[in-house]
């Protein structure tokens, strides 16, 4: 099998970590038009400044190797997306400009034991990665690049070992000034569990930022979602598929050492229908 991406290298860990726990109210519909390679997902959520936000994506799929998407909000943000999924043998391109006026574009090639990538951004900023697979092993490297001042801004890297179930990697950021040590296990069917923890190299005395999360699965579908962190923030989180059309996800995040209003206790849900 051939490796992730560098973005992708720890991605089982941090989306158990990070997703499944809404902290806005969202409701989004997506619809299939019938006869037309076209989809519209419309999205409605309630910040937590009580504002509104409206957003449409139109997807549009050109062909079995490329598509087009669109959104725009209401706050008059809006952004396209081009990606062509084989370019050539191994290689994918998505090409991205919003009216920030911020534009990229960015290749993945993935062949045998090797993972590239490259981002190439309107700014004169480039990011560059590789990754490199031997049995249950990858390496990558991360190098972020600033042309106009022709300087390099970022460097980091990530060792990881994935096994059946298993992750653990190492990953040294900030040009060494950091490391974040992230792991996952899928314990059986239903439980799986996963955490990481961050250390400043450079202030060896002060406190490491973590995060566990656990995650137990009712039925094949449903689950609950549990996590805490070095604040003693404690986040929940529990998603219900109740058919092939709706699935509602409602969180509730906890300020465990302060459990008044001042403590900032927020709970979430997000509806999605599909048609």
């Amino acid at each position: 099998m051939s490796p992730p991406i560098y973005n992708e290298l720890v991605k089982v860990p941090a989306d158990l970590v990070k997703k499944d726990f809404p902290d806005s109210c969202q409701v989004e519909v997506t619809n299939l038009v019938p006869n037309t390679p076209l989809t519209l997902v419309s999205t409605v959520a309630r910040k937590q400044d009580g504002s509104f936000l409206l957003t449409l994506n139109p997807k549009y799929t050109i062909n079995k190797n490329s598509k087009l998407s669109f959104s725009a909000d209401s706050s008059k943000f809006g952004k396209g997306e081009l990606t062509i999924e084989k370019l050539a043998p191994g290689l994918k391109a998505i090409i991205t400009a919003d009216s920030n006026k911020v534009a990229q574009t960015e290749f993945q090639y993935i062949k045998d034991n090797v993972a590239l990538t490259a981002i190439l951004r309107n700014n004169m900023k480039l990011s560059t990665s590789l990754v490199l697979k031997y049995s249950k092993f990858s390496v990558g490297l991360l190098a972020n690049v600033n042309g106009s001042k022709q300087e390099l801004e970022g460097l980091e890297a990530t060792f990881a070992y994935k096994d059946e179930g298993i992750l653990v990697a190492l990953s040294p950021k900030n040009k060494g000034q950091s490391l974040v040590v992230s792991a996952y296990d899928r314990i059986n069917s239903r439980l799986a569990l996963a955490g990481d923890l961050t250390v400043d190299l450079n202030a060896p005395d002060q406190a490491p930022l973590f995060n566990v999360c656990g995650q137990y699965y009712i039925d094949s579908k449903s689950f609950l979602k549990v996590k805490v962190n070095q604040e003693g923030r404690i986040g929940l989180g529990y998603t219900l598929p109740v058919n092939d059309n709706v699935k509602i996800a409602v969180g509730y995040s906890i300020n465990g050492k302060d459990l008044t209003s001042a403590g900032k206790n927020n709970f979430g849900f997000n509806v999605n229908l599909n048609f």
